[in-house]
């Protein structure tokens, strides 16, 4: 039976007309390979230990944290890794008096070492790294890398302007807490799927402009590939461009850092000026196809690469397989819209309503001497149901867009189909000066029109001036939240939107509140005292509490392994 059942098999295999794989993805598979052999983790005899009780603390704390983070998901390690490092560079003073004394030692390699432990240990007991696999030498290359931005940044700072030290704080800070995360935690999935992505799209991208040299041109092509794959942030692009100028980085020796800080500045200017320029969101736009093509081959891949490879090359295997990554992940749609509008709505109720009522009652008592309670009501209920209101209506044409994806997926796979594939960008139109100063008047007569049916709408439920205020406040905040969280839901969707005359519409009324709440949310996010507060203040001594805790229960068992 079983000879009858792999002859029926083979005759299939050798029926179906072996189609060839395109070089990228073959590359990617190989790396696939790699990556699956190095990603079997065991524990290790010099593995660094937290106790997994005093961690469950630890856990606990930052997941309260990161309800308060409008950071990406998969941004929260890098996140933690910040704010760590962030509040042990500003008591940095303070630490060095602990090991000047230390004849015969260097005291900062001392203190990186006892940084690196401790951060280790951190996000082990936050789940963000596992118990019982990292291993102890990782303490010693941490310390190192934290000496060697220490070094880089000191000498910086000596001769830079004083309006770009800020800056180039937060560059390095960008640098150091990237390298720490690659360091303890390399995607070899994800990174193999960059340089696939590039290699695919690097000359058939044609990017139409006159200013971009064909070298600044692939430099945004890369940074698109980036954003696409593994959803950067500017700290991670400036992280990657970085090792771009400055390929010998990872391998440096103390010695040899001066000709990395001679050009460092100007590396560094460039590197914000790629990430800054507008045409790299057209590139993004226009390969998203291809980024989730990539992630579905990954999603079916990462279990098994070397059985993923055999069903690519069988139609129907490969077109069920399919259907079932992308129905897995519209299932996770709906769960994750309710998980990131809760966690909106804690966000900015923690940080932004806490400041409105200390604003709205002391207002509505000594000036006005009178509680409108409606208006108290609809500051309170409105911006929760306008957040469930405008996310909860996210539809997704399932069937069209796994089509879609199955589709572009076998132009990526075959070789003799890849070569159909060619994207032309150009750049937005120019206007003349006349026609966008027009426009611009055209676009502030949106807003004051928004504006005056806002407040006579709100000024007939007697609402008074702080009302008002903080009113539209939540209204363009709450639009700006749920609009990036539609975004989000719709990742792995690669149907163009319908366009008709009620989008048309809402494009009008909502980009004008969507813009404003995005423009609030960056200027309040450099200004939140709470979370400064939070970080400084609560997070470094709970910290502190636990890993007393945890130092606490080990004493208790030595004691206890003394009895015995």
């Amino acid at each position: 039976m079983g000879f009858f059942v792999w002859l029926c098999y083979t005759k299939m295999i050798m029926a179906t007309k072996v189609r060839e794989i395109s070089p990228p993805i073959r590359k990617l598979y190989q790396a696939f390979l790699l990556g699956k052999r190095k990603s079997v983790k065991k524990e290790e005899e010099n593995a660094i230990i937290v106790n997994e009780v005093v961690g469950a603390m630890a856990l606990f704390y930052e997941r309260i944290r990161n309800l308060m983070n409008d950071a990406e998901e998969h941004l929260f390690r890098k996140s933690s890794i910040e704010r760590y490092l962030t509040r042990r560079f500003f008591f940095k003073s303070f630490s060095l008096r602990e090991f000047r004394g230390k004849n015969g030692h260097d005291y900062e390699i001392d203190l990186y070492t006892e940084w690196s432990k401790t951060l280790i240990s951190d996000l082990i007991r936050a789940r963000y790294l596992p118990n019982k696999i990292i291993p102890e030498s990782k303490i010693g290359e941490l310390a190192w890398i934290m000496k060697k931005h220490h070094i880089l940044r000191e000498s910086l700072l000596s001769y830079v302007p004083q309006w770009y030290r800020k800056e180039l704080n937060n560059f390095i800070l960008n640098l150091l807490a990237s390298e720490i995360e690659e360091s303890l935690v390399k995607n070899e999935f994800l990174s193999a799927q960059v340089g696939s992505l590039y290699e695919l799209l690097h000359g058939r991208v044609n990017i139409v402009s006159k200013v971009l040299t064909p070298e600044e041109k692939d430099i945004q092509l890369y940074i698109a590939v980036l954003k696409t794959i593994l959803k950067a942030d500017v700290g991670l692009l400036r992280y990657h461009l970085f090792l771009l100028y400055f390929p010998q980085w990872h391998t440096v020796r103390e010695s040899d850092l001066q000709n990395i800080i001679l050009h460092f500045v100007k590396g560094a200017r460039q590197i914000d000026h790629e990430i800054g320029r507008e045409i790299n969101l057209l590139i993004v736009a226009k390969i998203k196809p291809f980024a989730v093509s990539y992630h579905v081959l990954r999603e079916f891949s990462e279990e098994d690469p070397e059985e993923a490879y055999r069903q690519i090359q069988i139609p129907q295997e490969f077109k069920k397989k399919v259907g079932q990554v992308l129905d897995k992940h519209y299932r996770k749609v709906r769960l994750r819209l309710i998980r990131n509008v809760w966690r909106s709505v804690v966000y900015i109720f923690v940080t932004k309503m806490i400041v409105a009522f200390l604003l709205e009652f002391p207002y509505d008592l000594y000036v006005t001497h009178k509680v409108n309670y409606t208006a108290l009501a609809i500051n309170v209920f409105f911006p929760p149901f306008l957040m469930f209101l405008l996310t909860i209506t996210v539809q997704i044409s399932a069937k069209k867009n796994t089509e879609q994806v199955l589709l572009l997926l076998n132009k990526i796979i075959f070789k003799e189909t890849l070569d159909a594939i060619s994207l032309r960008i150009r750049p937005r139109v120019k206007w003349g000066f006349l026609l966008r100063n027009t426009f611009r008047i055209f676009y502030f007569a949106i807003y004051a029109i928004i504006f005056f049916v806002i407040i006579r709408i709100l000024r007939q439920l007697e609402f008074n001036l702080v009302n008002i205020i903080i009113f539209i406040f939540f209204l363009f905040i709450i639009s700006f939240f749920s609009m990036r969280i539609r975004i989000l839901a719709k990742d792995m969707i690669i149907i163009p939107r319908k366009e008709n005359i009620f989008t048309l519409i809402l494009d009008v009324i909502g980009i004008p509140i969507v813009r404003a709440g995005r423009w609030l949310n960056n200027r309040l996010s450099r200004i939140n005292i709470f979370i400064f507060f939070l970080d400084f203040f609560i997070e470094a001594p709970f910290k502190f509490f636990v890993t007393l805790i945890e130092g606490w229960t080990g004493y208790l068992k030595e004691k206890k392994e003394e009895v015995y």
